[in-house]
């Protein structure tokens, strides 16, 4: 709401990155806001459920936590672009959570995996954030 208020904002071309918990819960936020045109989600995931047995997902469901996993959302970010970035040493976000996610979003997702962890250790931490900037560049800027 605050971007939109500001007179050197393009209104139009709103984009939103998110980090580990401010992807995951980016996925559901930008999934219901139209204003946003295109997402970047760096290290996060969802379907938290599959760990569980099915009845416990389903009673965790029933209680109303299906509706803050990403995963039951994704689906609603499309067509607009969306850029997942996961890793493959990650210690918070497992695999399945990741690639749940992927799989929900549909085809039109762009999909990176990277060989390092949560942290992006030992990567120039500068050039992921760049290929993120370079995506919405490409996504946002160039849509004038």
């Amino acid at each position: 709401d605050f971007l939109e208020t500001r007179a050197e904002v393009a209104k139009d071309r709103l984009g939103y990155v998110g980090i580990s918990w401010g992807a995951i819960t980016g996925v559901t936020y930008v999934a219901y806001d139209p204003r946003v045109k295109a997402m970047g989600s760096m290290v996060g995931g969802g379907n938290f459920f599959g760990l569980y047995s099915a009845k416990l997902a389903e009673k965790a469901a029933a209680e109303g936590s299906k509706s803050s996993d990403p995963v039951y959302h994704v689906a609603r970010i499309a067509p607009r672009p969306l850029l997942f970035i996961n890793v493959t040493k990650d210690q918070l976000i497992l695999k399945s959570w990741a690639e749940s996610m992927h799989k929900a979003a549909g085809a039109g997702s762009k999909v990176v995996w990277l060989e390092t962890d949560h942290y992006f250790n030992g990567l120039d931490r500068a050039a992921v954030c760049d290929s993120v900037i370079d995506f919405m560049d490409k996504e946002l800027v160039s849509k004038k």
